[in-house]
Order: C-alpha cells, then sequence, then structure tokens
C-alpha cells in the first residue's frame, strides 16, 4: 500500500483554488507598485482605452450640445490625454498620478470646452488605484475638493446650459 507524505508542502496549480482567496484576489495585479519607471503592457492599453473613451466620447457628446464658447480642436484634447499618460506612472506615483488627473479633468471643465466624459474616466480609475494602492486618506481629500471643483468650475465660463441653471442652481 502506498502512502503519500502529507508534510510536505503541496504545490498550487493554475487550476488550484484556496477558499475565498482566488475568487478575493485576482485584481490585486492591477493595483501593485512599480519598482521602475517603464509602465506594464496592462496599464498602457488601459491609457489607450481611456484616452479613447475620453477624446472620441466628448467629440460625440458634443454634435449634440448647444455651442460652447470655444469648438472642439486640438487644445483641447491636451487635458484630455494629459490624465491617461499620468495613468501609465499610477503604480510608481499614486499621490500624482491622481493630482495631474484632477488638474487635467479640472481644467478641461473650467475652459468651456464641450461637455462630456471629459477627464473623469481618468479621474475615476486614478482615485480608485489610489484608494485600493493604500493612499485612501489622500484619495478621500483630493474628491472632496474635486467635488466641490466640478460643481463651481463650469460656471466661471458658462455656455448655454450654465447660464440657463445659474449659479444658485
Amino acid at each position: 500500500m502506498a502512502t503519500t507524505d502529507r508534510t510536505a508542502p503541496a504545490r498550487t496549480g493554475l487550476g488550484d483554488r484556496e477558499p475565498g482567496r482566488a475568487r478575493a484576489e485576482w485584481w490585486r495585479g492591477w493595483f501593485a507598485p512599480a519598482q521602475g519607471l517603464r509602465p506594464r503592457p496592462l496599464d498602457v492599453l488601459v491609457a489607450l482605452v481611456i484616452a479613447f473613451v475620453q477624446v472620441a466620447g466628448t467629440i460625440e457628446y458634443s454634435q449634440d450640445e448647444p455651442p460652447s464658447p470655444w469648438a472642439f480642436d486640438a487644445f483641447a484634447c491636451v487635458p484630455l490625454l494629459a490624465g491617461p499618460v499620468a495613468l501609465l506612472f499610477r503604480r510608481r506615483w499614486p499621490e500624482a498620478t491622481l493630482v495631474v488627473t484632477f488638474a487635467a479633468a479640472a481644467g478641461y471643465a473650467a475652459s468651456g470646452y464641450p461637455r462630456g466624459p471629459a477627464g473623469f474616466p481618468a479621474f475615476g480609475f486614478a482615485v480608485a488605484s489610489a484608494i485600493m494602492m493604500g493612499r485612501s486618506s489622500f484619495a478621500w481629500r483630493v474628491l472632496v475638493v474635486a467635488y466641490a471643483a466640478f460643481i463651481w468650475l463650469p460656471s466661471l465660463i458658462p455656455d448655454e446650459v450654465e447660464k440657463s441653471r445659474g449659479l444658485a442652481g
């Protein structure tokens, strides 16, 4: 009769699961800190998708909107692309990434360019990333400032939509 050594540590394979661990921790790789400056291929893909959503979504949204002070042009793309570029470095500097994505989204919101998803997808991903990487107190403070900024900044250069709402609205 053959016996097995039960004291040897079992090697877990790809299909092996520890109860509750495999499903609960699959996302940790998304938020693991980086040692170098080179972004991982998955980070580049996420940044490209978010850049596409922000630029294409804003262009599409602006087609049905009343005229704004400025038409969508190449300068409007600068803050829309600054956030996704900052996301490339989120593993190395999560706080700086969060500040840059907030500044890009707030700058676009205050600019008077047509509305749309603008910088919000990059900012939302940076907030989630900072919280998951253990920078939650910093992220919550930025969210408080962002809430106030996104409420008041569009009224600095009001378009037809903002004029109809008024500052008190």
